[in-house]
């Protein structure tokens, strides 16, 4: 055929639409826009072009039409669950009846108090943090509003637990509501609670004087007139100031007049100077008699810029003798303004720094430099002292190993003459036992000893305690005889009643690691009943022989000896009083809160301990009244003592109703014969006895944490 007679393929024609095909759309290459098009051609595929289609537009929910009913099934669900919540906020649980009521009560809570003590239970839900049986905890983010808890060592998950329990149960008053006086006692426990609550639940302000705007470039912070404090140096050496000569001797070469001459007319100062001069101002002015000492201004201005200054640190310090000293000193300020757990922070980070320059070691203390090597060794003996202090305090295991410190103690210095070194060397001992009391008798691993071994190393810590107040006492006599200052005098008086204050309140915390006997019908023995009674003998003693009842020494007496080591004679007298209703030991608790009560006014953490005490003195006075009344019925008797037992097991002030062993005895006062008395604990539950140790240790670190709250009120 030739070619002649060959058909001309059909021409393409346009697309219509002047879009391009879909092949080439998908693929993204370039069309000609024509039917067919090449692309398609060489493809074999037919040629099409989808038309333009108009986008739908979507269809509006309406909200309120679709998922009106599930709004409010949910809203329903919520006001229920809001109302059973108040309802059992207000009303209670109801105790469980029997025909024991306090036997059946008792066991009710040692089911729920102590998980796993006869067998499993339901454990509530408590501010968001849900407990298992095995004592783990899962909880949910903290806010900014919340208290961050304890660590476990410290035993603060079970007393929060237990005061959970505490609330719940609080306002059961069963056949005797109809009782006033009664009523009102329960009240008062019902008061103690809500403080628990609001304290857990309050945030910490830290420094709640410092400023939040720090001075622009070229400004200086607000300094103390320096006429009134060249004033108050000159009075401190005329006195012979106890602080003001520590001070001298930490400084070296430096005096306080040149750090603060530095600070004053020199803008090239570091922020340990400053805080090293401000702190040192505020205590020397509060332990000298001049015109400073009255001056509400100067120790305010004084505290403004040392809390400004303790705010703004960075969390990674430069390490240096300097900043060690500043944080030392700001730690005793936390201290003297009731802050245990500022304090804490402080000194580990002072801790951490020693350590890295080595303080700690022979070889890093003993440096030839500036400061002596008998400086940087007192130094660090200083961070030891408060660290070890702290330990007990906050029911913390210490950070600082003794097994890693080759330095030298404070007795071996050439300066063994000083009498301040002796007494600084007494006071290291003192916290390196206080320390030992935590660990070996009231911290995780030790609780969880046998009886048999924790009884062995109380014995041994209290022979280390007296052999200690044998030397200290030798010590003072010394230090007496060699000193003919009235002053001197005055000083050495108030040191050495409050070490034996606080000796006596760490003997009682020693006696009370001891396991009563099983035939005891009391929760203490009676070492610990007897170091509880001579301890507030003791303060009894001290406030009228120096006569400070309305002195501000007491706001230092109160931080340095009631709240640095946990105060418990006072809860152990509590516990006994309510146990066996003495008289005696309810006159001491009295006296003990009468003499905090004429200065209140001198600080807030005064009136803060005296009105917490004054509480368990009330309790305590109550309930005695209550049981030794006439018209109470030998039944009400018997269910009011129930109820408060078990409230006060709940706090972990009280044992279990299985440990009030024995039979009636004159040891046990009046009220035993009013007690349900079991039969004794089995060999089986015996060892639970570390677990209640545990719960009562940390409520004591628990109600002094109340203390350590600004907006703290009861």
């Amino acid at each position: 055929m030739s070619e002649n007679n060959i058909a001309p393929a059909p021409a393409p024609t346009p697309l219509s639409s002047a879009r391009a095909c879909d092949l080439c759309r998908r693929r993204k290459i370039r069309c000609e826009r024509v039917f067919p098009c090449s692309n398609c051609q060489r493809m074999n595929v037919e040629c099409k072009s989808s038309r333009r289609t108009t986008r739908q537009k979507q269809k509006r929910t309406l909200i309120s039409a679709e998922y009106e009913a599930k709004i409010d099934h949910i809203d329903k669900s919520l006001a229920q669950l809001s109302r059973l919540v108040e309802q059992l906020h207000t009303s209670g649980l109801s105790l469980p009846q029997s025909s024991e009521p306090a036997r059946s009560a008792q066991a009710s809570v040692s089911s729920t108090v102590f998980p796993g003590w006869s067998r499993r239970a339901a454990v509530p839900l408590i501010d968001g943090n849900i407990r298992s049986s095995n004592d783990r905890t899962v909880t949910r983010p903290k806010t900014e509003n919340e208290a961050l808890v304890e660590g476990r060592s410290s035993l603060t998950a079970h007393s929060e637990f237990a005061i959970g329990v505490l609330q719940n149960m609080v306002g059961c008053h069963r056949g005797i509501a109809d009782n006033s006086e009664i009523t009102g006692l329960l009240d008062s426990l019902r008061d103690m609670v809500d403080a628990f609550n609001r304290q857990r639940l309050s945030p910490k302000i830290l420094f709640p004087l410092a400023n939040s705007v720090s001075p622009e470039d070229g400004d200086t912070y607000p300094m103390p007139p320096l006429e009134s404090v060249f004033a108050m140096i000159y009075n401190a050496q005329a006195e012979d100031s106890l602080f003001y000569g520590c001070l001298s001797y930490f400084l070296g070469p430096r005096t306080l007049s040149d750090l603060c001459l530095k600070v004053y007319f020199s803008k090239v100062y570091s922020d340990a100077e400053f805080i090293i001069l401000n702190a040192s101002m505020l205590f020397v002015s509060g332990d000298i008699h001049g015109p400073c000492n009255d001056d509400e201004q100067f120790q305010m201005k004084c505290r403004v810029n040392l809390e400004t200054m303790l705010s703004g640190l960075s969390l990674y310090i430069k390490a240096s003798y300097d900043m060690i000293l500043a944080l030392v000193l700001g730690a005793m300020y936390a201290i003297d303004i009731s802050s245990p757990s500022l304090a804490w922070t402080l000194v580990g980070a002072a801790s951490q720094a020693s350590h890295y320059l080595g303080l700690h070691t022979r070889d890093g203390c003993m440096e030839v430099s500036s400061p002596t090597p008998s400086q940087r060794v007192l130094l660090f003996w200083a961070v030891y002292f408060l660290e070890k202090s702290l330990c007990l305090r906050l029911g913390r295991s210490s950070t600082i190993s003794d097994c890693d410190i080759t330095a030298p103690r404070p007795a071996h210095l050439p300066e063994t003459h000083s009498h301040s070194l002796v007494y600084f060397n007494q006071q290291v001992r003192f916290a390196s036992l206080a320390g030992s009391v935590y660990e070996q008798l009231y911290s995780g691993d030790a609780l969880q000893l046998p009886a048999e071994a924790r009884t062995n190393r109380a014995r041994e810590l209290a022979e280390q305690l007296d052999r200690h107040a044998t030397e200290a006492c030798e010590a003072y006599q010394h230090w007496d005889r060699s000193t003919t200052d009235s002053h001197s005098k005055e000083h050495l008086r108030f040191i050495s009643a409050s070490d034996d204050i606080t000796r006596l309140t760490m003997l009682t915390l020693v006696h009370r690691a001891m396991p009563v006997g099983r035939d005891s019908v009391t929760t203490f023995n009676r070492d610990c009943v007897s170091s509880a009674r001579a301890a507030l003998e003791r303060h009894r003693a001290f406030i009228t022989e120096l006569g400070i009842a309305g002195s501000p020494h007491v706001s230092t007496y109160i931080n340095w000896t009631i709240l640095f080591t946990p105060f418990i004679p006072f809860l152990v007298l509590f516990c006994h009083v309510i146990e066996t209703g003495d008289l005696d030991d309810l006159n001491r608790m009295q006296i003990f809160v009468t003499s905090m009560e004429g200065s209140c006014q001198e600080s807030g953490a005064i009136a803060k301990h005296h009105r917490l005490f004054q509480v368990f003195y009330r309790v305590a006075e109550r309930y005695t009244e209550l049981m030794c009344s006439p018209t109470l019925m030998q039944e009400d008797r018997r269910n009011l003592k129930s109820q408060v037992d078990l409230h006060l097991s709940a706090l972990g002030l009280q044992p279990n109703g299985s440990y009030m062993v024995g039979q009636p005895t004159a040891e046990a006062g009046p009220m035993a014969s009013s007690a349900t008395v079991d039969m004794g604990p089995s060999d089986q539950d015996w060892p639970q006895q570390g677990f209640l140790l545990g719960s009562w240790f940390s409520f004591n670190q628990q109600m002094m944490d109340l203390m350590d709250q600004n907006d703290f009120a009861l």
